[in-house]
């Protein structure tokens, strides 16, 4: 681990590491599915061991012998109602998704829909289909809770495209409370980002000249480098929604790409 991820660990863990995973029986280690924590409305969902192995644990979400499959957990948050609604509420979700090798593949997918408290959607977060069929692929996604929001619907979705099973497999199902999840600089108070959550561009107030930048992914992994100025902007719209840090020759800022 080198120094940037150890700092950036460091950082993350009171927020991550203790934090509970808001999914019941995320990893379908516990069987029936359906009688803990899922609710079934179409194929035959049960756990799967091998070929190929899990991501984690001893199973992973298998959809069974069905040409369509969908699968649901809705996560009550209505007890954070007062963060969610201050506009300063994040929540973390992440799955792992892999296909058997054939041709066509089937296509698991994961759909993460954040409801208001009649069932009106406010926002998705969306995997999209997978078809890699050579190792667990990583998804995850990092938002804010929309004002009004009082649960989040985690979907699971499996498409069949050839043989008798559907094998679009899912594991590791995570949803993660972002308690204490503030947008703060962690040295000199004068530097901020704005805006911030950002979609296109964002900029450093506070600074008096320039500044190399190099912006780092929740993992540690270096995504974007480059000089930075006083009203100067940085393009993040090639960056996938998340948490990211910005590391300003000593002081390091946290941003959410949108």
């Amino acid at each position: 681990m080198n120094k940037i991820t150890s700092y950036l660990y460091l950082l993350l863990l009171p927020t991550f590491v203790a934090s509970q995973n808001l999914i019941e029986n995320g990893n379908a280690e516990v069987s029936p599915i359906i009688e803990n924590g899922w609710t079934q409305i179409s194929g035959d969902w049960q756990q799967r061991t091998i070929s190929p192995l899990p991501q984690e644990g001893n199973a992973y979400f298998f959809a069974g012998a069905n040409s369509s499959a969908e699968l649901f957990q809705d996560v009550d948050v209505s007890d954070n109602s007062a963060n969610i609604d201050s506009g300063n509420q994040y929540y973390t979700f992440s799955c792992y998704l892999h296909s058997w090798p054939q041709t066509p593949t089937d296509q698991g997918r994961v759909v993460v829909d954040y409801m208001d408290s009649v069932g009106d959607i406010l926002d998705t977060y969306d995997t999209g289909v997978n078809t890699r069929t050579d190792e667990w692929v990583y998804f995850t996604d990092t938002r804010i809770a929309p004002i009004g929001t009082r649960t989040i619907k985690v979907t699971l979705l499996s498409e069949r495209y050839q043989g008798s099973n559907n094998d679009g497999y899912i594991d590791d199902v995570q949803l993660v409370e972002g308690e204490g999840l503030t947008i703060e600089e962690f040295d000199e108070p004068q530097f901020a980002i704005s805006p911030n959550p950002a979609k296109h561009n964002i900029q450093v107030t506070g600074l008096t000249g320039h500044s190399n930048y190099n912006i780092y992914n929740l993992i540690g992994k270096k995504v974007k480098t480059g000089t930075i100025s006083q009203n100067k902007h940085i393009n993040i719209e090639a960056l996938t929604n998340g948490l990211y840090f910005i590391y300003l020759d000593k002081h390091v800022l946290k941003f959410i790409k949108k």
